[in-house]
């Protein structure tokens, strides 16, 4: 079964991938497991942090939602854990967050690779950008992937009952 899905999931990939434009959506709870296949028998692959962006590559069995992150790391996450909110994650090995949108503005935190972040507003090539804890500012939108358009709208049904993975 699992090399079937695995298969169907390349092909699927191959024929067409190049024909749409990345779709992405961002963990919504504190952390996710995503997993080698679609159900909760398969192993977990890598947890993703609130606010990872993750790539939307097929919607495909029964409720999951096969994904790839920023470093191209694949696996399967329940739809229900993902959320619309556009989000970055971190690419530069360490980059700063300003209290402002540009370089004249004082860094107020320096965040490494992976650190993911919801995005709050974007102004000039900047992102206003949060971790919903402490970390809040500006960071350029250049060392960052993910979903950088806060009008985008491309997330799971918001009335479906979250399932605890």
């Amino acid at each position: 079964m699992c090399k079937a899905v695995f298969l169907m999931t390349a092909i699927y990939l191959a024929v067409f991938a190049p024909l749409v434009q990345a779709e992405t959506a961002s963990v919504s709870p504190p952390a996710a497991n995503i997993r080698e296949g679609p159900g909760m028998s398969y192993g977990v692959v890598l947890v993703a942090w609130k606010y990872t962006p993750l790539e939307i590559v097929c919607r495909c069995e029964k409720g999951w939602t096969f994904v790839k992150d920023f470093e191209g790391n694949s696996g399967w996450i329940y739809h229900s854990l993902l959320a619309e909110e556009p989000a970055v994650i971190v690419t530069a090995q360490n980059a700063n967050i300003r209290e402002g949108p540009g370089m004249g503005h004082d860094v107020s935190w320096i965040v490494e690779r992976g650190y993911a972040l919801k995005v709050l507003d974007e102004k000039g090539g900047w992102l206003s950008v949060t971790d919903g804890r402490q970390v809040e500012g500006w960071i350029y939108s250049q060392i960052v992937w993910g979903n950088k358009t806060l009008s985008q709208s491309n997330g799971p049904e918001q009335n479906e009952e979250p399932e605890k993975m």
